[in-house]
């Protein structure tokens, strides 16, 4: 795996065109910063907005213009496996994923390595390629793309990080609610389109995860440490943590100590 060329918030002449009907050598990744129109091979095309992306294969037709300002980031890379095989990452057609904000600070981090010619750059410009691959293979569901409320998302995504990291506190759907500015059966509706859970769902195993981190401190009482993360009722705690790791808490910390 290797960057072969990079750029962040890469402005070019106003209407700049890129055409390279044999394509390069490696993948191409553009980031949509400014609209800008894509054609494809068989003659169709589609105006990008901003957030748009587009995953070209090796050796692929490339034809884009801005329609106005050009300002896109990038990144020309090989590959060790097939990305649109291994990832479900559509290729050589525009789509947009659902949080093309830190897809863009990850490209922000392989054009700083990249430039910066620093200790273990490439081993850190591989792990940051490597992230922006999987971002964008969680990023993209279905086999169609989709468009996404990018601020909308960001509202939901920092929620739930709220509540993931204070999940021993009480998280009511009114709180959710109240938090997105959503009613309840629109909010169940995005938040399951965004992360393919639901609230309780996410919320029940962030506090199964702490409660296994409390556990590990043996001054607490199993009671204690379910208590610590958030679960009112130590019979649905012991329920829950049965149907999650199939065995009772007592006896997984039994066999954790072995």
């Amino acid at each position: 795996m290797e960057v072969q060329f990079c750029g962040f918030h890469t402005h070019n002449v106003n209407r700049d065109v890129i055409y390279r009907p044999s394509g390069q050598s490696g993948y191409l990744f553009v980031l949509v910063l400014a609209p800008m129109y894509f054609e494809y091979e068989d003659s169709t095309g589609e105006m990008a907005q901003p957030g748009g992306c587009i995953l070209y294969k090796p050796g692929a037709y490339q034809h884009y213009y801005a329609e106005e300002i050009f300002f896109n980031s990038f990144v020309e890379f090989t590959y060790d496996t097939k990305i649109e095989e291994g990832y479900s990452i559509p290729c050589n057609r525009v789509f947009y994923p659902k949080q093309y904000e830190i897809l863009n600070q990850q490209l922000r981090k392989i054009h700083q390595e990249y430039l910066s010619k620093g200790m273990f750059g490439e081993e850190m410009i591989e792990l940051y390629l490597r992230q922006l691959i999987v971002m964008l293979g969680r990023s993209f569901q279905g086999t169609q793309a989709e468009y996404i409320d990018h601020e909308v998302y960001q509202e939901f995504y920092e929620s739930r990080f709220l509540m993931l990291t204070q999940c021993q506190q009480v998280w009511t759907t009114e709180r959710l609610c109240s938090l997105v500015k959503f009613e309840r059966s629109r909010f169940y509706q995005l938040y399951q389109q965004y992360f393919n859970s639901t609230p309780k769902e996410d919320l029940i195993q962030a506090r199964l995860q702490l409660a296994l981190y409390h556990m590990t401190n043996h001054s607490n009482t199993i009671q204690t440490a379910a208590y610590q993360a958030g679960f009112q009722n130590i019979n649905h705690f012991n329920r829950l943590f049965k149907c999650r790791f199939g065995c009772t808490p007592g006896a997984y910390r039994k066999r954790s100590d072995e």
